[in-house]
This record gives structure tokens, sequence and C-alpha cells, in this order.
């Protein structure tokens, strides 16, 4: 009778905690695609700089303002600013403050969306890229191919940049659950190996 009871405490703790974790894991479902091919799934493609953050349509997302320095393809301006939401994981999906994106996006209900989740953002520091999908090389030949250069000339007005949110309050929930599953599991284990040693 102990091992049957024991066993199913185990067994409900871990359905339980698959459960709780799985609309989390559920974000990071989505495919990886090489750079020319996400940029030719784009309808819009630009150079901006990161002026705010706020929250996004859903708790999932958060809501950057992005100064528009280069229009590559598109239908915006120079100078002006758009909306995008990006969707936010752990640490993924986070625009710093103040620094520069080549952005691949899709236009959706008047807001822009980052074309393959995460893999249209890559930062520019010091006239170089940073991407966490693609090399050095790989986002070089694709702004060569495409006529790309990575201006180095500030926008008025762009400058101006609010300090951005990490979200690291968002995962206290996922955290706080995780623990009280630990403990959950652990407190009947330590009683029962406590009996067993009387």
């Amino acid at each position: 009778m102990k091992r049957c009871t024991k066993g199913s405490i185990s067994i409900v703790m871990c359905m339980f905690m698959f459960f709780a974790v799985m609309p989390y894991v559920e974000a990071l479902n989505f495919a990886t695609y090489p750079l020319e091919e996400l940029a030719e799934q784009s309808d819009t493609i630009i150079i901006g700089t990161v002026v705010s953050k706020k929250g996004g349509a859903s708790e999932n997302y958060d809501k950057y303002q992005v100064s528009i320095d280069q229009v590559v393809i598109g239908n915006v301006e120079e100078g002006s600013q758009i909306s995008v939401n990006v969707l936010q994981w752990s640490d993924e999906g986070i625009l710093e403050s103040g620094k520069r994106y080549l952005l691949l996006l899709n236009a959706n209900s008047g807001l822009y969306e980052i074309s393959g989740v995460h893999q249209g953002f890559i930062r520019i520091e010091g006239g170089r890229t940073v991407s966490r999908f693609y090399s050095q090389d790989e986002v070089e030949r694709f702004l060569a191919d495409n006529d790309i250069e990575l201006t180095s000339r500030p926008i008025p007005g762009n400058r101006e940049a609010q300090p951005v949110d990490n979200g690291s309050d968002q995962y206290v929930f996922p955290v706080l659950i995780a623990v009280i599953v630990l403990i959950g599991i652990a407190l009947p284990v330590g009683l029962l190996y406590k009996r067993r040693m009387k």
C-alpha cells in the first residue's frame, strides 16, 4: 500500500509539473529560416533604434517604439516611429533601449511583428552585427547582397532613450510554481524516508 501511495504521489506531481510548464515551452516551438528566406517573408526591413518599451497586446508580448534610421524595404519613412510587438520568453526577445537593430518585420493590424519570432532582429554594435541565430559572416553577406549599408548617422530625436524594464517579474509565477512542486515532491518523500528509518 505504501508503494502505491508513494508512486501515486510522484505521478500526480510529475503530471502537475508537466502541465504547469507546458504553456511556457510551447512559446519556443518555431521553425528557423536562413536569413535570405526570412527576408523574403518580411514585408518591411529597417534599421532602427529602440526608443521605449510598453506592455504588449498580451502577457507574452512587449511593444517597443522604434525610430526608423534607414528603410531597406517597406512603406515606412526614415525618422518616423513604429510600434513593434516582440514575443517574450525567458531572456529571449528583449530589445535594449537606445540600441540599433536590423529588423525584419511583418505588418499586423497597424503594429509590426518580428519575422521568425526572434530571428528577425539583429543588434548593431559599433558597425558590426550580433545575432543568436546568424553568424557575423551570414549577416554581412546578406547586407552586401542587398546593398544595405550600416550608416552611423543619428537621426535627430532618436537618442532620447527611456529605460527598458527587463520584465523579470513576469517569471515570478512559474518559478513559484516550480518551487511549490519541488517542495510537494520532497516533503512526502522525506516523510516516507523518515518513517522507514525508525
